[in-house]
């Protein structure tokens, strides 16, 4: 298993050559240009190349062995061979469901009907301009309060238990009576449903959420209708699970109610991770409550307006003393 580069028309070109057994014994040979005719970028198809090999046992169509030594143009990479090598690599690496369904949707919709067959180079694409962190604007307790006073009661308790709880759409979705504890006052999360599949949560990783008064109020009106302990606590006004946009068009006509644009069901869950930052909560703590994989994706929830980063200059001067600098400094 081979990478090397020949000289063909007077140019230097990348080959990536893989001779193999199939699972019948019989030999094959993969031999075709790069894709990327750089060093690095051919050693990291053929580092792909061999998990797609030890995956599905066999590769793209193959040059015959008799052709194998010559310098003659490899086999094209097709669109039908990038979209095989998507489908058994990437789309099989424990994604969520809505996100291979998105997937299959944009290369059956808008990929195969406008592929043009084969390429005889990759195409000159302009540099990628540099993009800059997002700011959002974060949803006040105001906007909150009016969202929730405009939703019937079945959306008012899964705004919540975004709000409050800093739950996901899917996680909202997924929350069982058997994870409530309201003795104690705790949510396990453990689950969510995405296009009606159980999975688990975004980080792959079970945690529990305190419950404060406001939550817990709204799950001590909702408890005495349970039909039993393994049913979906949050459930539409005609007693069923919310399905995968409910939870979105049900937001958005409580949002219209309430006068109020530009806000989305997620929103509710940033103005948890928000709220949480506004009151002093440590990033370790915060990361833990909204189960997320690493601190990173914490601060980056963590956006302050005009008035937080105001407040906070505030707190620097607010005894009246001005910090020695300089030249004042060492005289002291």
């Amino acid at each position: 298993m081979t990478i090397r580069k020949v000289e063909r028309d007077g140019k230097s070109r990348w080959v990536i050559d893989i001779p193999y057994k199939t699972a019948n014994g019989k030999r094959e040979r993969y031999r075709r240009d790069a894709q990327v005719q750089t060093k690095s970028g051919a050693e990291a198809e053929h580092r792909r190349l061999l998990v797609e090999l030890a995956q599905t046992g066999t590769l793209a169509p193959s040059l015959n062995d008799t052709t194998a030594d010559n310098d003659e143009p490899a086999a094209a990479y097709t669109f039908h061979d990038a979209v095989r090598h998507f489908r058994a690599t990437h789309l099989k690496n424990g994604l969520k469901p809505s996100t291979r369904a998105g997937y299959e949707n944009r290369i059956d919709v808008l990929l195969a009907p406008r592929r043009a067959g084969m390429l005889k180079a990759m195409p000159a694409l302009p540099a990628l301009p540099k993009v800059g962190r997002k700011v959002p604007r974060p949803m006040r307790r105001a906007d909150l309060e009016a969202i929730l006073a405009a939703a019937n009661n079945e959306g008012r308790l899964a705004f919540a238990l975004a709000a409050f709880a800093g739950l996901r759409a899917s996680e909202v979705r997924g929350l069982r009576w058997s994870d409530v504890d309201l003795k104690v006052g705790t949510i396990t999360v453990r689950r969510g449903v995405t296009l009606g599949v159980e999975v688990t949560p975004k980080s792959h990783h079970q945690r529990v959420v305190p419950v404060g008064r406001r939550l817990r109020t709204a799950l001590q009106a909702a408890a005495p209708k349970k039909a039993s302990p393994w049913a979906p606590v949050a459930l539409t006004a005609r007693g069923k699970p919310w399905g995968e946009f409910g939870l979105n068009q049900a937001f958005g006509r409580a949002t219209e109610r309430a006068k109020l644009e530009g806000w989305s069901f997620h929103d509710l869950r940033h103005f948890f991770v928000t709220e949480l930052f506004r009151n002093g909560a440590s990033a370790v703590a915060i990361q833990q409550l909204a189960g997320h994989a690493d601190l990173a994706t914490t601060q980056r929830y963590a956006d302050l307006d005009a008035d937080d980063l105001r407040s906070a200059i505030d707190r620097i001067d607010g005894n009246g003393v001005e910090t020695p600098r300089g030249d004042d400094a060492v005289k002291q």
